[in-house]
């Protein structure tokens, strides 16, 4: 999870996850991180691994702080419910200046958000794996 408030902090967005809750017996070796196969790549949970999910649920607000979490200490199915604020949004998406290769651009944060840096990455030849 420690990358989840960045998210909802890089979008000005609220972050809601979930887990799943309670002890299974993956007695197929389903939970794989290699499901079709592939020779040379190894299993992350062999068959006959007893998995344990906390049935973590949390909430992050749109600057990245964290509103509320369940308790992990056990492996239970949990519920999580909290309020989401509208007004938060808009705090956090505050006006602000950006330099552009035009010029200078004004708004909230995803209105001066420079997408054509990543043409770049596109351009540069780069495949997935």
């Amino acid at each position: 999870m420690p990358f989840i408030p960045s998210r909802a902090y890089d979008n000005r967005i609220f972050v809601i996850g979930v887990n799943h809750g309670g002890e299974v017996l993956d007695s197929q070796g389903y939970a794989v991180a290699n499901p079709q196969g592939s020779k040379g790549v190894e299993e992350w949970a062999p068959p006959g691994t007893l998995h344990r999910w906390t049935g973590n649920a949390f909430a992050v607000d749109p600057m990245g702080q964290l509103m509320a979490t369940t308790d992990q200490s056990n492996h239970e199915e949990k519920m999580l419910v909290i309020d989401l604020d509208p007004g938060l949004l808009s705090k956090a998406r505050y006006p602000c200046e950006v330099k552009t290769t035009s010029g200078v651009a004004r708004g909230d944060f995803l209105e001066v958000r420079r997408t054509e840096a990543f043409e770049e990455i596109l351009r540069s030849g780069r495949t997935r794996g």
